[in-house]
């Protein structure tokens, strides 16, 4: 065994996949997993891409968690919320006393923008599994294929609830209150939107994440 260098970690990887690979010395974990896609010949949000990449980050980090408050830092605040847009920030509810568990780092696509917040899907409360399968069934809710800022999901609500391939995706549907961000609300541009996805960036507070996605298993995966 030997160490390849990643950005900024290191993992143990077998000599031969350390050869067939050059690492950039890229300065997030995002941009270099971009760029080890490229080298794959592998489309950001092709299902075959997003096995890829959840192996290749279980391989590069175990179960550490990723720094979610170094991610915020990386990118730009985003001012207005489009619905069909992914969002990263740190949230303390208000009810975070009562609650049984709470992401403290929620990674949301927005349904339907309020005056004092915003209606979302959590994809941090869905097992890596099941984020890759609820990406792929909203692959064809995209807006064009342009992966940039023109990229969105055309979803609601109502879609979610009335379409059987995507009910996967009503026990993460949240309520968020802008009075309880704690951080700057940051965009995920559309061509990050897997690696986002599966990175270890959770933070679930007052539970483990194997009891949270059994939880959300239990509400409706089958």
């Amino acid at each position: 065994m030997q160490t390849c260098k990643v950005g900024s970690s290191s993992y143990s990887r077998k000599t031969n996949y350390c050869k067939r690979h050059t690492y950039y010395m890229a300065k997030s974990i995002t941009e270099t997993l971009k760029q080890l896609l490229v080298q794959e010949g592998l489309e950001p949000n092709e299902r075959v891409a997003m096995n890829w990449l959840r192996g290749t980050i279980e391989q590069m980090h175990g179960d550490k968690q990723i720094s979610p408050t170094k991610m915020l830092q990386d990118k730009t605040e985003a001012f207005r919320k489009f619905p069909g847009k992914m969002y990263m920030f740190r949230y303390v509810p208000k009810a975070k006393d009562t609650l049984p568990y709470y992401d403290e780092f929620p990674l949301v696509f927005v349904l339907k923008p309020h005056r004092t917040g915003f209606l979302g899907m959590n994809l941090h409360y869905l097992p890596p599994k099941w984020r890759i399968i609820f990406l792929s069934r909203m692959d064809s809710l995209r807006t064009n294929d342009n992966l940039d800022d023109t990229t969105r999901l055309r979803i609601n609500y109502e879609l979610v609830r009335d379409t059987s391939r995507l009910n996967i995706g009503l026990p993460i549907i949240k309520r968020y209150n802008y009075t309880h961000v704690r951080s700057k609300v940051v965009l995920i541009p559309a061509d990050e939107w897997s690696i986002a996805s599966l990175l270890p960036t959770e933070k679930f507070m007052k539970s483990s994440r194997a009891t949270v996605w059994q939880d959300t298993r239990n509400k409706g995966l089958q």
